[in-house]
């Protein structure tokens, strides 16, 4: 699977989840990311663990930025 193809899967589940999470507050939505990220983990050897860890932790610093500002984007849309 390419890069692309990957991001359009990723964009596709992400467009699935949301709807579920969203109204939930941020607790329960940080709770079931957590677990979910624990689950994924868990399905991996040991020793390979911390490594992926630190490349999602990593992956997702990298995408907030992105994130944040279509999300300021959109607030300012909803306020006009």
């Amino acid at each position: 699977m390419s890069n692309d193809e990957t991001i359009d899967l990723c964009t596709d589940l992400l467009e699935q989840i949301r709807p579920i999470l969203a109204g939930h507050p941020p607790e329960v939505q940080g709770g079931t990311l957590a677990m979910a990220l624990a689950i994924w983990l868990a399905g991996h050897e040991p020793q390979f663990r911390d490594k992926l860890l630190t490349a999602h932790v990593e992956a997702v610093f990298n995408l907030t930025p992105t994130y944040a500002r279509t999300i300021r984007r959109k607030l300012k849309q909803r306020a006009n």
